[in-house]
């Protein structure tokens, strides 16, 4: 699989913020695709309920546990239009969360490098 550009806009905010991916190509619906096949033939499906909302290319930028609202939507306003760049994904890490009373554990399981583009 070849590497993809990555442009990145619009934080948002739930119980986490994450800003939107802008344009991503091809290439990663392509691996979002392959892994859910992957996860089918592996037989790793059995009992997920399918996805009901369209895939949504995001990157997750934190938690917002402990902030204010206000200061946080504040925040967001002021780079609700901002575009934070293009990157080229070369690699795909695979992360396990691991939640613990003083916060989530992140480890990496698995890791893929891309070729170049």
């Amino acid at each position: 699989m070849k590497a993809f550009l990555l442009a990145v806009v619009t934080a948002v905010v739930i119980a986490v913020v994450w800003a939107g991916v802008a344009s991503a190509g091809p290439g990663l619906f392509g691996l979002q695709r392959r892994v859910g096949d992957a996860v089918r033939a592996a037989g790793l499906a059995t009992g997920l309920v399918p996805a009901r909302k369209p895939f949504h290319p995001h990157i997750t930028v934190g938690g917002c546990k402990g902030v204010g609202s206000a200061a946080l939507q504040a925040l967001l306003e002021r780079h609700e239009h901002s575009e934070f760049g293009s990157f080229e994904v070369s690699g795909i890490t695979l992360y396990a969360s691991i939640l613990h009373p003083h916060g989530p554990e992140h480890l990496a399981v698995f890791r893929h490098g891309l070729e170049s583009a």
